[in-house]
């Protein structure tokens, strides 16, 4: 988040990629849409794995399992136990997040990173 924070006061712009870095976080986690035993399971296609975090973190993103886009960066970003006040003040950085998890849904991750870099 420094990087990020940094990067916006010296150029008023955000950094695409870190920006889009943190949409992959988001979806990461997002793919976690059962419970298991101190992890979510999330499926890759015929593949499941496990996500490993502190339990609240895991409650968190399982609470909200079935948000869109839009309202699952909403969330995220205004999760001050994870972020403190920081990203949610941040202008432009909610949409930008929202639109990279869009095309991340839409065209899948290898190929939206791809058009990241």
């Amino acid at each position: 988040m420094p990087s990020l924070l940094e990067y916006k006061k010296r150029t008023g712009k955000l950094p695409g990629c870190i920006t889009f870095s943190f949409a992959a976080y988001i979806a990461f986690y997002h793919a976690g849409r059962a419970k298991g035993q101190n992890c979510l399971i999330g499926t890759r296609g015929d593949s499941s794995f496990s996500i490993k975090d502190d339990q609240w973190v895991l409650d968190f993103y399982f609470d909200h399992r079935d948000d869109d886009v839009k309202a699952l960066a909403h969330a995220v970003i205004h999760n001050k136990k994870m972020w403190g006040p920081d990203l949610a003040g941040l202008p432009g950085f909610e949409s930008a997040v929202a639109a990279a998890l869009e095309r991340i849904e839409a065209a899948g991750m290898y190929q939206a990173m791809k058009e990241c870099l």
